[in-house]
Order: C-alpha cells, then structure tokens, then sequence
C-alpha cells in the first residue's frame, strides 16, 4: 500500500476515537487519545453510580435519614426538578474525581438515568445531532475549550475527534480537471448569462475564484458560473498535466535544475508567470510569452508547472504589498537618520 494512503487511512483513524484503552498501535491522534482518556475516566466515575450516592454528594442532610425517607423527600420534587438535581450531583461528582471538564461540557455524551434500578449509564458519546446542538449552545463549547486549553489540543482537532467537523475539504469539491455538468433550475438562468452551453452539458473546469468556476465546455471555452450552477460529474484518478497553447505557467521549483541547462527556465524570470503560445510535443518544450520586457522564450515542459490566473494576481497583489511595504520602511529608516 502506498505510504499515502497508509497516512490517509491512519488520519482517519486518529478522527474516531472509541471507549477503548488507548495504545500506540490504534492510529489515534493526540486529541483522539486525550478524549478516549477522558471517556474511560468518566465511565469509571459515572456509569453505574447510585443515584442516592450522587444526590447526598450534594445533600449530606439527607445522610441522617433512613432510605425509606430519603425517599419520600425527594418524591416531593417533580422530573425537572430532581433532573437538575441529579445533573448538580454529577457536576460535584466530577470536580470529587478530578475530571477538568466544566459541567457544560457533559452535553455531548449518553448519560441516562435507569430508573429501575436508580443508577446513571455512560454510553461514551451521545449521537451526532445531539453532539452538534450541544456544542452549538455556547456553554457547552467554552466548557471543552477550557478542557481543551489545559490538554493542549487544538479545538478543530477537537471538534473532529468529537464528530463535529472535519478537519479535510469536502471530498466532492471541484478542483481544476473536474468534469462538472451545467444545471440551472427550471425557468432559471445561469448568473453570467447563458452563452453558448445548454443545460446538461458537461465540461471542464480550468479555473476557480472563489464562488466562480471558469470551464470549457465543447460549445464554449473559458465560460464562467457558479459553484451552484455547476455540478461534479465526474474526477480523474490519475491526471497528466498536459500542457496547451494558452496555459498559464510559472517555474517549476521541483524539478531538478529548472535554470541551468538547455531550455532552462530563465533565471533573470524565476518570479514571473507566462503564457504558452506554442508546443512542441515532439522534444516536450513550450514557448512562453512573458509580460516583463515582452520577452519569449522557448522552455523545457518539464521545468515550467501550470498555474491559473487567479494564482498570478494573488502573486501580483502580495508583492505590490510587499514593495509598499519596502517602501514605507525606507521612508521611516531616512527620517530616523535625518532626525539624528
């Protein structure tokens, strides 16, 4: 199996932590394990206790009377009332067996009381809709955080390990190579217009910005949409970077030498993106326009990677950031030494 799909899948494990004693060999990550610890703490502290041995926890008065009294005084207390009675003799419970967890924080487990025989059962974590309204209440999440803090774990890993979140993008999200289908809702238009595509017809994405995606489609290249308007049809496994007339390249820092040797990558450029105005399938070589000094230049494929325009105008904009920057700092360091 490659090494990584063996990440892949150890990832995976370490993101379903279960009541079971933790060891090196189960994959759990570190959040992972410090939540299963806790869980095995809380089951030993909780599941099974005595409902009465909670309670006089919290009401050491009623310790005097006999069994039979004690009951009858808390039969003078209605379901909510001895439910607030019974979560108040938990919380003091934990605090008494050293679990750093606040009291909210107990929301996002199964914890029952048997009625029958008047004793709590720990079910580990509670299901997935229960888990989510609880952490989205507010005292519950602050509650786990403070846990969180102490433990050194960081809340996204902590809300994966707990089923809340995933720390990975979603798996049906489009990239560039996607084959996507165009499909607007009955009496709809698309939100940049129609064009040429119809609905239903599928094409390439070549390009993403934000909620937009560029796609070629067979009636139609470098048509925009939305993410809503444009559904995943299908993904390639295995995806060749082939280059064509009009791509976008920037250096390929992977390669081994991209600036030294025949149709190396020009040094002088090692910062700028191009655009490919001719290919040379026979000796794989591409000639790249660039905007700086107008300048062509034939390029090995193999030294050159594709890029998107989107990626060019990030790199544009952070280095004029950049340059200002230069800029401002200059200015200030000149007024320090004309002060002096």
């Amino acid at each position: 199996m490659p090494a990584e799909a063996d990440d892949v899948i150890s990832r995976l494990k370490g993101m379903l932590p279960e009541t079971e004693q933790v060891s090196e060999e189960n994959g759990l990550s570190d959040a992972g394990a410090n939540v299963v610890s806790l869980m095995c703490e809380l089951e030993g502290c909780l599941d099974g206790r005595a409902i009465g041995d909670l309670v006089l926890g919290v009401l050491p008065e009623l310790d005097v009377f006999h069994i039979d009294d004690q009951r009858g005084a808390l039969s003078l207390l209605d379901r909510k009332e001895f439910m607030a009675l019974v979560k108040c003799s938990i919380s003091k419970a934990l605090v008494d067996s050293g679990v750093s967890l606040g009291f909210h924080g107990m929301e996002v487990f199964d914890l029952n009381v048997n009625w029958e025989e008047m004793r709590l059962e720990f079910n580990g974590l509670s299901g997935h809709e229960a888990r989510a309204s609880a952490w989205s209440t507010g005292p519950c999440k602050e509650a786990w955080g403070e846990w969180a803090d102490a433990q050194g774990v960081g809340m996204p890993s902590l809300e994966v390990c707990l089923g809340l979140s995933s720390m990975g993008k979603n798996c049906l999200e489009t990239v560039n190579g996607d084959k996507v289908r165009l499909q607007v809702s009955k009496g709809a238009s698309p939100k940049y217009g129609w064009g040429a595509p119809k609905d239903g017809e599928v094409g390439v994405v070549k390009e993403h910005d934000g909620e937009d995606l560029t796609v070629d489609f067979g009636s139609q290249n470098g048509w925009m949409g939305t993410k809503r308007e444009l559904v995943l049809a299908s993904s390639p496994v295995f995806s060749p970077s082939v280059m064509g007339v009009g791509d976008l390249v920037r250096v390929n820092l992977e390669a081994d030498e991209p600036f030294t040797g025949m149709m190396a990558w020009p040094s002088d450029l090692k910062d700028e993106y191009g655009e490919i105005v001719s290919v040379d399938h026979g000796d794989q070589t591409i000639s790249v326009r660039f905007r700086k000094g107008d300048k062509t230049v034939w390029i090995k494929s193999g030294n050159a990677t594709l890029t998107s325009r989107k990626e060019e105008k990030d790199s544009l904009v952070k280095r004029k950031s950049e340059l200002e920057q230069a800029l401002e700092d200059a200015k200030a360091e000149l007024g320090r030494e004309e002060e002096e």
